[in-house]
């Protein structure tokens, strides 16, 4: 399988506060159309924190989309429980929302590589940096699509 990485504009200059990796019995990465469908059976610790507290994330963070030469893309999405302890999110749970957010960006912006769309089928979540206070990008790399 042939991977490369989805170009991005990093958000801060600075290096990341800290920094999530996914990975899975294959390898580096989350397939997002997998991540859509709940099918992360082969993720790492899928059911653990997705936030450890040294990370002081609070009930949401900004996710931060930017693709190179494409629009911007920031959201907040939940980060923890709805739940007394407010404990965070598992990991699992961070990919699926992940992969929703890059669904509605991939609707709203035809993105392409060498001439052909891509899909979520063709991404895949390696890592999630923490580039500011309570704002986040993914690392993406794109998968199956023809040199």
């Amino acid at each position: 399988m042939d991977i490369e990485e989805l170009t991005q504009v990093p958000y801060s200059a600075f290096p990341p506060q800290h920094t999530i990796t996914f990975t899975t019995n294959s390898g580096e990465g989350v397939n997002l159309g997998a991540a859509l469908l709940g099918a992360l059976h082969d993720l790492h610790h899928k059911d653990g924190d997705a936030f450890s507290p040294e990370m002081g994330v609070n009930a949401k963070i900004g996710l931060r989309i930017q693709v190179q030469g494409y629009p911007e893309y920031t959201r907040q999405i939940n980060a923890r429980r709805a739940n007394r302890g407010a404990d965070p999110i598992p990991l699992a749970r961070l990919c699926t929302k992940i992969a929703e957010e890059m669904q509605k960006y991939m609707v709203q912006n035809d993105l392409r590589l060498r001439g052909h769309t891509l899909n979520l089928d063709n991404v895949v979540l390696k890592k999630l940096y923490h580039v500011s206070q309570g704002s986040w990008q993914p690392e993406f790399a794109v998968v199956g699509v023809p040199a």
